[in-house]
């Protein structure tokens, strides 16, 4: 997807607050569409692309609002709740599982695994944001699907280190009562971040 393609869906998501509603039917048309066309690799392909795409997007959206120094009642109303988020965490890493199975062509090619990591990396980054620790059975199943992934070599090479490190990193403070705040303070709580309800920083479509 070109970089108008991701602009043209950050501006359809941002400010929307039936966000959970629009991501659960993300979701089903996304199930429908790969159990519907498992001998179709074009129509696979593009739909674990352009969902995956999406979720990024989402998750990107819901650091911004979460990051926000000061929340208004507005904005508070396009966060999505945490229960719904670690849900959909754990369901982008299921997509990644699934297009490793069903479409392997894919899944090996490199731009693909770096929209994955990086969706991945985003995701736990807005999971630490909400600042709730994860209960024992949640890291549980959030940590061996993340390593799953990793096993099947879905990430496997050195350009990955770094983010597998931080994604680790991440995994284990969520499971902490007491979260490290240099993981979820933006800029190391030097910075003082705008509420996004009246202008959130948007790619133009133009350029």
């Amino acid at each position: 997807m070109s970089h108008e393609d991701v602009a043209a869906v950050w501006l359809a998501l941002s400010g929307r607050p039936d966000v959970d509603n629009v991501l659960r039917e993300l979701i089903g048309a996304h199930t429908l569409t790969v159990s519907s066309a498992r001998r179709d690799n074009k129509r696979l392909r593009n739909s674990f692309l352009s969902h995956v795409v999406t979720l990024r997007v989402i998750f990107d959206l819901q650091r911004a609002y979460l990051q926000s120094s000061i929340r208004s009642e507005e904005s508070a109303l396009w966060v999505l709740s945490p229960e719904i988020f670690y849900s959909a965490v754990l369901h982008l890493l299921d997509v990644v599982v699934s297009s490793i199975t069903s479409c392997p062509d894919l899944s090996n090619e490199a731009p693909y695994n770096r929209l994955t990591v990086h969706g991945t990396l985003s995701g736990l980054r807005a999971l630490l944001l909400y600042q709730k620790p994860l209960a024992v059975a949640e890291y549980n199943h959030l940590n061996s699907r993340f390593e799953e992934i990793y096993e099947r070599g879905h990430w496997y090479g050195a350009s990955y280190t770094l983010i597998l490190h931080l994604c680790r990193q991440i995994i284990q403070t969520l499971a902490s009562p007491s979260p490290d705040e240099r993981f979820y303070k933006p800029a190391c709580g030097a910075a003082i971040l705008p509420d996004f309800t009246k202008s959130l920083v948007c790619m133009s479509l133009d350029s």
